[in-house]
């Protein structure tokens, strides 16, 4: 534990968090895994999604432990999921950004690495329509 740093981020800062992966579940709608950089997210947090524009209110927010677990909050350094009601997949393209909509940030985050680009398509179940978002906007 010595050599392993903290988690970057600030609590404070408006909300900036990056979609990991996101899939569709029939009974919850999208489900995006996502790391939160700066910030805290809770349920009923007014989000926007970067590339859209679309807002929408959280539902939910947890963890896997390998289940899927229901916290307070995601604070800035921790990966979980977010529920938000969004209908669909193109709704929250992996490789996007969130930021709240009260206090948006001005610019999203860097678009993911061609390496975890890689992984996504080689480790990953089929992503096939959102690692084509993803890919798009690795080019722009």
């Amino acid at each position: 534990m010595e050599r392993i740093p903290a988690p970057e981020g600030e609590m404070d800062a408006p909300i900036k968090a990056l979609i990991i992966d996101s899939w569709f579940d029939n009974y919850l709608g999208v489900v995006s895994l996502i790391r939160v950089i700066d910030g805290e997210i809770k349920a009923k947090t007014k989000i926007k999604i970067f590339s859209n524009k679309n807002e929408h209110l959280v539902d939910e927010v947890g963890i896997f432990t390998p289940k899927r677990t229901k916290t307070e909050s995601l604070k800035a350094g921790e990966v979980g999921y977010l529920i938000a009601s969004i209908k669909n997949i193109d709704g929250a393209p992996v490789g996007d950004t969130i930021t709240g909509s009260k206090t948006p940030v001005e610019l999203p985050l860097e678009a993911l690495s061609q390496f975890s680009l890689g992984f996504l398509q080689g480790y990953s179940r089929p992503l096939a329509k959102t690692t084509k978002n993803l890919e798009m906007r690795l080019e722009s």
